[in-house]
């Protein structure tokens, strides 16, 4: 939606301004309508694996 995509770049303006890390979650599934639970809001079994896989890969990218 036009209010989800503007607080991205809210957040990621303001991350980067600070030096903080982002979790694009969003960048995950905007592409895979099949991720998607049949009431629009929810995500699919894949759906969760994949936004658990971005999860654990961006925890991973900060740790030492």
């Amino acid at each position: 939606t036009t209010r989800m995509l503007r607080r991205n770049e809210l957040v990621t303006a303001f991350a980067k301004r600070e030096s903080l890390p982002v979790n694009d979650l969003y960048a995950v599934i905007k592409d895979h309508p099949e991720l998607h639970a049949p009431d629009g809001v929810h995500f699919t079994e894949k759906g969760y694996a994949a936004l658990a896989a971005q999860v654990l890969s961006a925890i991973a990218n900060v740790l030492p």
